[in-house]
């Protein structure tokens, strides 16, 4: 019997609704990929684009359940966050699939670690920007006007010192490598990776920079009626997520083994 008493589909545990809810919210992260979306179609309308994004959710929440609930029909509460483990090691066809996916973690690296590395050197670009600027301004020098070609030359972001040998980008690509491969290694399950991630970047990302720019731009016309109640909205939001990012996080950081998930 599939949904015998075995089966748990609502938990009575609220450290398992901590443990899980960030996990949730990284369907919402994918928000940037909407501008991409609509620069694809043919007649890019608001009506078409919310048609297209709404079709593809609906048929991902699908996918994603089906796949969700007949994994964890297979042992239950006994499933574990990466499913393939559940699996004899001599099975042939769970091999095949852990040998597609170790090969598709492995290829994707690469491309994980480049915006990654380039992210972090450009920052580096800006830093080094901004602590020119405020040594120009302790010895009482005013920047003139500068032209955009003579700020690019004279602070280059993406060329910073650390870019422009084949020493930093080996060293920091190592960095990220060595760094990730530690998380993974000390991550009791895959299931407290995305755990962290949700409850860190996911909150982050999904809510807690979209309420505040939201916020930011719009506070000043909290007397509009079509705005105060939005602004009121985005305030609880901002509130309510920086709670749950906080308690979520350190849920899965101090008591990553508090749970009945695995």
């Amino acid at each position: 019997d599939l949904f015998g008493n075995e089966a748990t589909f609502v938990t009575s545990d609220p450290v398992n609704v901590i443990y899980a809810f960030p996990i949730v919210t990284l369907s919402f992260v994918s928000q940037f990929n909407v501008i991409s979306v609509q620069s694809a179609l043919v007649n890019p309308t608001k009506e078409r684009t919310k048609t297209v994004m709404n079709s593809s959710i609906l048929i991902c929440f699908i996918l994603t359940f089906v796949f969700g609930v007949a994994g964890y029909l297979v042992n239950y509460d006994g499933t574990k966050g990466n499913i393939l483990l559940n699996f004899d090691e001599s099975d042939k066809f769970v091999n095949m699939g852990r040998l597609g996916s170790g090969i598709t973690l492995t290829l994707a690296m690469p491309m994980i670690c480049l915006p990654c590395r380039e992210s972090f050197l450009g920052f580096l670009g800006k830093y080094r920007a901004w602590r020119e600027e405020r040594k120009q301004k302790r010895l009482g020098e005013k920047l003139p006007l500068l032209t955009t070609d003579y700020m690019e030359q004279e602070f280059p972001l993406k060329d910073a010192p650390t870019s422009q040998n084949n020493f930093g980008h080996t060293f920091f690509s190592i960095a990220i490598i060595l760094s990730c491969y530690g998380g993974a290694v000390s991550a009791p399950g895959i299931s407290t990776v995305w755990s962290y991630v949700g409850s860190s970047m996911g909150f982050t990302v999904a809510f807690i920079l979209p309420s505040a720019c939201y916020i930011k731009l719009f506070q000043n016309e909290f007397e509009n009626k079509n705005h105060s109640s939005k602004l009121v909205a985005a305030k609880l939001m901002l509130f309510s997520t920086i709670l749950g990012a906080v308690v979520c996080t350190a849920q899965t950081f101090f008591f990553p083994n508090a749970t009945s998930l695995h």
